[in-house]
């Protein structure tokens, strides 16, 4: 085996947190096996079924998550009681041993739990768009390759990709030797993303949702510049007076919420997403606005407007250094996806010369579920 990476990095407070992590998740499935990662996942943690009765009593904090780019398991606490369970859990996780019962009730459970992500109006297109759109599946994975799964699949995925950590994260107050807080280097576990045109896929069946419709318009795929358009995703979505909110919620009652973010589908490739619900009425409406918004960059991203985003998230990034034992999710994305590697040297120029290139209203991708996905 390996040795395994592991960061530490100091906690301000008695609060600690243990992360240990597997690089790859989505992009480590073949076509019949989509879903394992995340099946894996929820497997994996039966690991931990000994330790319940323990945690609870101490005060332990755990879970365990799936995104495109990784799994990771973690627990927080107080220091003390994190560091007296650190081996145990990383053992527990390393050595875990499934039934055939076991491995037939979790994947029920996880089928549930695609159920219920497909009975979700907006994620239900998101999750459908990305199929249509590139070929994804996203951590979810695909219903007919769930059901087919055995054990020996997750047994051979397991030793695959399970056997060691790519990383091991501790957040601690005692730790002797503390990591600089940008481990993970450019470019590492990459994978090209791009719209395919005229790709066949399996469209997953929803809910009809009568009365709304979900909005949503993509970018173009990012391939650099990354934490440059999470900067400016804020500037134009970030609180109630943002001009996204300003315009369509607060002054013309359209929507309830309106996000702007970036998604991070790989470490080479990301795609600005902004999205809501509404009345059917008002789809077009909506987005209709979200161009206009988009055509004005001098109007709504102003000098003002950048200080005091500026100044937001400079404020954010020192409460996640305060909060460090759970905020330590931000450092598994490579540091040219980071905030903090471009926040004190940031331009409003800089901003607008990035924003030409991937705001523009014209290069929009632009989806309405009950037009989208219309006779299937």
């Amino acid at each position: 085996m390996n040795k395994i990476k592991s960061y530490n990095y100091h906690s301000e407070t008695e609060l600690s947190g243990f992360y240990v992590v597997y690089d790859g998740a989505t992009w480590n499935e073949k076509p019949g096996f989509l879903g394992l990662s995340h099946l894996c996942e929820h497997l994996v943690c039966k690991g931990l079924d000994p330790l319940q009765d323990a945690f609870q009593q101490h005060g332990i904090r755990w879970n365990a998550a799936t995104s495109d780019n990784e799994v990771y398991f973690y627990m927080t606490g107080l220091d003390k009681y994190v560091k007296k369970y650190m081996d145990v859990f990383l053992e527990s996780l390393l050595n875990v041993k499934i039934t055939r019962e076991q491995f037939l009730t979790e994947r029920k459970i996880v089928l549930e739990e695609y159920d219920n992500d497909f009975n979700i109006q907006e994620e239900a297109h998101l999750l459908n768009l990305c199929r249509k759109l590139f070929g994804l599946h996203r951590p979810i994975g695909l219903r007919k390759d769930l059901e087919k799964l055995k054990l020996p699949d997750f047994r051979d995925f397991q030793n695959t990709w399970f056997r060691q950590p790519s990383r091991i994260f501790t957040v601690s107050g005692s730790c002797d030797n503390h990591s600089v807080c940008h481990p993970m280097p450019a470019g590492m576990n990459g994978t090209d993303v791009r719209y395919l045109p005229s790709n066949p896929f399996v469209f997953e069946k929803t809910s009809e949702f009568h009365e709304k419709s979900s909005v949503i318009l993509l970018s173009s795929v990012i391939t650099s510049d990354f934490p440059v358009v999470y900067f400016i995703c804020a500037m134009l979505g970030s609180g109630l007076k943002s001009p996204l909110y300003d315009e369509i919620r607060e002054k013309r009652g359209l929507v309830y919420y309106i996000s702007c973010n970036m998604d991070r589908l790989s470490n080479q490739a990301g795609l600005v997403m902004i999205d809501t619900i509404t009345a059917n009425e008002n789809a077009m409406e909506v987005i209709d606005l979200v161009r206009m918004v988009l055509e004005k960059k001098e109007k709504y991203l102003t000098r003002e407007r950048f200080q005091v985003i500026r100044e937001s998230i400079l404020i954010h990034l020192r409460i996640q250094e305060i909060n460090r034992h759970q905020t330590v999710v931000q450092y598994f994305k490579p540091w040219n996806w980071q905030l903090e590697s471009i926040i004190h040297d940031l331009t409003l120029e800089e901003v607008y010369r990035v924003y030409d290139r991937y705001f523009s209203p014209e290069s929009l991708y632009i989806s309405i579920d009950k037009e989208e996905f219309k006779g299937l």
